[in-house]
């Protein structure tokens, strides 16, 4: 094993010459990496049905992302976005094979608007069924201080459309969410994104280290993708998996 200085290390990178090409190869990269993470990501469908004033039956659907977190050995669980599907009376699942199937909410939290739905394994595509491991997204640790700076990709509907992307870094993780009953670590990026963002933020390593929601940033921010750190989601999450709600007290504690 040989470890370079410093100095050594500078000298090398000193003699290498960037160019176009390494730009292409570097967000090809990037873009492929995004290829792979779509596995674990499924767009959430709410169906409102109405009749209107001449008894035909209009349909409504309002869309969502959601992230792959586990599955039970009967059921395969899903987080999203609970005010995208509040008003559903039907809740449809796309995956990345683009089989869809029908999902069941399993649990809510408000405060959090997060909710977690189920889909019945043996009702999955031969495809999915095939595979040796179920795309199960892997949770990250939020909690670090050398989080700044680190590179992310933001994927489901960052830019408020299904399948977008969003490639940046993280610029703060000190934000300190003061919510009924508990409080929440605030993530930022300087990627820009939709005010109807949902989705999930990825470190390099595969893991998800947010989940994004751009209503929690300040007016100055509005347009870059900000997360609840998902350390601090971690129990709120593993409760709505087990169909348990979440025990609400109503307290705020401020200065």
């Amino acid at each position: 094993k040989v470890v370079l200085a410093e100095e050594q290390v500078q000298e090398i990178l000193s003699q290498v010459t960037l160019d176009l090409k390494h730009y292409k190869e570097m967000y090809a990269a990037l873009s492929a990496y995004a290829e792979e993470l779509s596995c674990y990501i499924v767009t959430v469908t709410a169906v409102t049905s109405n009749i209107d004033w001449l008894n035909d039956v209009q349909e409504s659907r309002n869309q969502c992302s959601g992230v792959i977190v586990s599955e039970n050995g009967l059921e395969l669980l899903i987080l999203t976005d609970y005010s995208n599907i509040i008003s559903g009376a039907k809740l449809l699942v796309t995956f990345y094979d683009d089989s869809q199937v029908e999902a069941q909410l399993k649990q809510y939290n408000s405060a959090t608007n997060l909710a977690v739905l189920s889909v019945a394994l043996d009702a999955l595509s031969e495809e999915m069924k095939s595979e040796e491991q179920l795309p199960i997204a892997q949770f990250g640790y939020s909690g670090a201080r050398s989080l700044v700076g680190t590179p992310v990709v933001a994927v489901g509907s960052p830019m408020g459309t299904s399948n977008s992307v969003g490639y940046g870094i993280v610029t703060s993780s000190n934000t300190t969410l003061s919510m009924v009953d508990r409080n929440y670590k605030l993530i930022q990026t300087d990627i820009s994104g939709s005010q109807n963002a949902s989705g999930v933020l990825f470190d390099l390593q595969g893991q998800v280290i947010g989940i994004i929601t751009n209503n929690k940033a300040g007016s100055g921010m509005r347009n870059l993708i900000s997360v609840y750190g998902i350390t601090e989601l971690q129990k709120i999450v593993e409760k709505m998996s087990n169909a348990s709600p979440v025990a609400y007290m109503g307290i705020r504690g401020v200065d």
